[in-house]
């Protein structure tokens, strides 16, 4: 089985190569905060990395109320998949994310927005 530093690190390399800005949480002044956070374009997502089969402790679920409370997406991810499982990653982002002129994209919570990308001529 692959240990939880072994995932995290696919984790953390897929979504920056998808365009997220992705801080890994060490030290904080609150215990149990989830170990990602991942930021692109106005959103935030904490992310708890754990091997498959494994859950978050009692302190962490705790955490995890705390930041939703706040309107904040929070997820337990326990593969690369699981970022296209919670359309943290999808398909249709990444057309956007490419597109000169803006496409609408839809995000996980069912909100549409208009996305425009702005890139000089090269």
């Amino acid at each position: 089985m692959m240990l939880e530093s072994a995932i995290q690190s696919k984790v953390i390399k897929e979504l920056e190569a998808h365009g997220w800005y992705v801080v890994k949480l060490m030290q904080t002044n609150k215990n149990g905060l989830p170990d990602l956070i991942a930021h692109m374009e106005g959103r935030t997502i904490y992310m708890e990395i754990k091997r498959p089969n494994f859950r978050p402790t009692p302190l962490q679920d705790l955490r995890h109320r705390e930041i939703k409370s706040h309107g904040i997406m929070v997820h337990t991810i326990r593969s690369v998949s699981d970022l296209y499982l919670y359309a943290i990653l999808t398909t249709d982002y990444d057309t956007a994310k490419d597109s000169r002129h803006g496409e609408k994209v839809s995000w996980a919570d069912g909100k549409e927005q208009q996305q425009r990308v702005d890139r000089p001529d090269i």
